[in-house]
């Protein structure tokens, strides 16, 4: 025992390293070569904590080294005593081997199921008959010996695999587990887990510099709330657990419907967190059933989970990329149930399906459309949203606000010339000097010299066509700036006359023009009713106030039709007249009780006035006397044959009376 303190001691007054308590016991059982004296092997650790439970008195407890979480250096405060029967136990792997079995199977349901003959869809008739086909006798296509088929003693799940080893066997693979953990130098028992950061990063590099491997579980066997800083720093670290003291053995299950969730547990203090994820299933409601088991105790609950699946909508510009002056269709697509929203405007009817035609141009470029779908699922509206941006394609653009065409700058001061084609592909731009084809660089800041001045054509050229403008550039150089200014203040108040008189002039046409509107619209128009002569009509209109200015026109209608228009460009006086036509119309069948209107049509130099009468309609036309003569012989003619024919019925029925 004093040479393994010893050995101890070494051990703690090294700088670097971690040695076991397997090799320490090597260096105890080995005597050393020159034994130095007990002074010189420093202090001895004292025991932090010793074995309460009784030990056999042909063993002896096991001491491990009290290690500390403070610092990257191994900080020994101490020695702890272990149980011999726990940490010092014979190692039986083959028990270790049966208690991980154990605790992999008792938990596992399989759901694999096959089909039997049975099951499997169709094979209700006789493939083919029993004999004289020369082929083998079958009954049914889904026979276990038909591809497709059902399957013979197939899995029928879902199957439980769970099993119980012994309370004494599952105890012996614990200690088994510890003593081997032990004597590899992975169990590490710390005076406590308070960590001095919560930073994720120290405590990775903590197990890197210790050699603690890629895996750690912490196991606090004293409180019941593990530190904050050291749940901080495992919260984002999957391959660092936590197991508290009193839930370490907590179990949580989740099924949702017959499938059994993996799911993954978190523990914080009294409390424990079981999260599992669902990759695929059916959408609707579902029931989730959950348990816990803590020792013997065993509680579970039940609730309803509603499973739906609500892509983001489809949203599609045909075609995406168009030339201007294109019909683009924008339509939004989503599932069924849902109502889809295409630029803030709802489906008419409401549905999951919107549409928009848009005639594009150049302003469209860039356009994005956006759509929205929102679903109703358990009382709550769910939204998912798309956006597209459509490109329009246009040739090249170089206008005022883009290119300025009048430059002047002054001589020796830095300038850029600031000219811009638009246009979808962007179109290059290139500005060479007429006569000597001098380019002139855009967007560069240069100074300006005079050599620079004169007129540019600058062309812009895509795929889409070609566009050019000319830029004058003037350079004012020495006392010459006001024979510039002034010849352009110049010209600037010429155009501000002319311009002001140009509206006055106008001004005065329209107050004119609207004058002499009201002065000649004729005041009336009146149609006399028609006078039947002989076989003709008699039609006079009277327009009255007219004021015949280059062109005037007087038409008759009947039921709608033009049947008589005549031009009155004659009268030329500058006077009010009265016009009055005068026009005989032959009768025809049919025309008695017919609409006639008189319609007057006054053109002042491009303004046109309309005026129309009241209709009248066209008498019956008078009887004739030939015609009178015929339908009176008619008549008369009707008459005697009606009595002639009744005067020989009455003959023949007084014929046919007995004699008195």
């Amino acid at each position: 025992m004093l040479q393994l303190v010893r050995a101890g001691a070494r051990a703690w007054l090294r700088p670097r390293g971690c040695r076991g308590l397997n090799a320490l016991a090597e260096e105890a059982v080995q005597p050393a070569e020159k034994p130095e004296p007990l002074a010189s092997a420093g202090p001895q650790a004292p025991v932090l904590r010793r074995c309460e439970l009784p030990v056999p008195l042909h063993r002896r407890p096991v001491q491990a080294w009290v290690e500390s979480l403070r610092g990257y250096e191994q900080e020994r405060v101490g020695l702890t005593e272990l149980h011999p029967d726990v940490f010092s136990t014979a190692p039986r792997l083959d028990i270790l081997h049966q208690v991980a079995i154990w605790q992999k199977n008792f938990k596992r349901i399989s759901y694999a199921k096959t089909k039997t003959r049975a099951e499997v869809r169709g094979g209700g008739r006789k493939p083919w008959q029993q004999k004289g086909s020369g082929r083998a006798r079958h009954g049914s296509i889904r026979s276990p010996i038909w591809r497709g088929g059902g399957v013979a003693h197939g899995p029928r799940g879902p199957t439980s695999y769970y099993y119980m080893l012994p309370m004494k066997v599952r105890v012996q693979g614990l200690k088994v587990a510890l003593t081997v953990k032990l004597a590899q130098d992975d169990l590490h028992i710390v005076d406590s887990l308070e960590l001095p950061t919560a930073d994720p990063q120290y405590l990775m590099e903590l197990a890197r510099y210790r050699r603690w491997g890629d895996s750690v579980l912490f196991v606090d066997l004293e409180h019941e709330d593990m530190p904050q800083n050291v749940v901080a720093a495992t919260s984002g670290l999957k391959t660092f657990n936590l197991v508290p003291a009193v839930a370490w053995d907590a179990e949580v299950y989740l099924v949702l419907g017959d499938q059994k969730l993996k799911s993954n547990t978190m523990y914080n203090g009294d409390s424990v967190l079981a999260e599992a994820w669902l990759e695929e299933n059916e959408e609707g409601t579902h029931s989730l059933k959950c348990s816990v088991n803590l020792g013997e105790k065993d509680r579970r609950t039940r609730s309803n989970v509603t499973i739906y699946s609500f892509p983001v909508p489809t949203l599609t510009l045909s075609p995406p990329e168009v030339s201007e002056w294109t019909t683009v269709t924008v339509e939004c697509v989503t599932r069924d149930g849902a109502v889809v929203t295409l630029n803030g405007v709802s489906a008419e009817p409401p549905g999951p399906r919107a549409q928009l035609k848009l005639n594009v141009s150049a302003d469209n470029h860039g356009s994005n459309f956006s759509c929205s779908a929102a679903l109703k699922i358990a009382g709550q509206v769910v939204h998912k949203n798309q956006t597209r941006e459509l490109h329009v394609l246009y040739g090249p653009r170089l206008d005022q606000r883009d290119c300025l065409g009048n430059w002047t700058w002054q001589e020796g001061s830095e300038q850029t010339l600031k000219c811009e084609a638009r246009g979808n592909p962007i179109p290059k731009l290139n500005c060479s000097r007429k006569g000597d084809g001098a380019s002139l660089p855009i967007g560069d800041l240069r100074p300006v010299k005079r050599e620079v001045a004169g007129t540019y054509l600058c062309r812009a050229t895509s795929t889409r066509g070609r566009v050019t403008r000319e830029v004058v550039l003037n350079v004012l150089h020495g006392q010459n700036i006001l024979d510039i200014v002034i010849p352009v203040v110049a010209v600037v108040l010429i155009l501000g006359a002319l311009g002001t008189a140009g509206y006055i002039y106008n001004y005065q046409r329209k107050i004119q023009i609207y004058e002499l509107q009201k002065a000649q619209q004729p005041s009336s128009v009146i149609l006399e009713p028609p006078v039947l002569t002989g076989s003709d009509y008699t039609l006079r209109c009277h327009v009255t106030h007219v004021f015949p200015v280059r062109f005037f026109v007087v038409t008759l209608r009947r039921g709608g039709r033009v049947i008589y228009s005549e031009s009155l460009e004659r009268f030329t006086g500058l006077d009010l007249a009265n016009v009055t036509l005068t026009y005989l119309l032959p009768s025809r069948p049919g025309d008695s009780g017919q609409p006639v209107t008189c319609h007057a049509r006054l053109n002042l130099d491009g303004l046109v006035v309309l005026s129309s009468s009241s209709p009248v309609t066209l008498p019956v036309p008078a009887w004739s006397p030939v015609s009178k003569a015929l339908a009176s012989t008619s008549i008369a003619g009707c008459v005697g044959i009606f009595l002639v024919v009744g005067a020989l019925c009455l003959r023949k029925y007084l014929s046919m009376q007995p004699p008195a």
